[in-house]
């Protein structure tokens, strides 16, 4: 009788410290979701800016060639402005 109940006792400590492993464990891993989900939004606007800068560089290309160079990039300058406004709406 003495000898199941310290078997018991023993399966409950065990019992104990694999769920003690496994919640930290968890805990790791929602941790570390949490960091990719983080980085993944900063490469999704990275990516976003990259393509609305591409799209700029295309409507440059464009652009009728008797304007000068100084009003292509004042141009370009309020564009990318215009388009980090709306970025920095978009992530508040």
């Amino acid at each position: 009788m003495l000898e199941q109940l310290t078997e018991v006792i023993n399966k409950v400590e065990k019992l104990g410290n694999r769920y003690a492993d496994a919640s930290r464990e968890n805990e790791q891993l929602l941790n570390e979701i949490t960091q990719l989900k983080t980085q993944l939004r900063q490469k999704e606007s990275e990516i976003s800016e990259l393509l609305e800068k591409q799209n700029l560089i295309k409507m440059a290309k464009a652009l009728p060639s008797d304007e000068s160079r100084k009003d292509v990039k004042l141009k370009i300058n309020d564009m990318v402005r215009e388009i980090d406004k709306c970025i920095a709406l978009l992530n508040s």
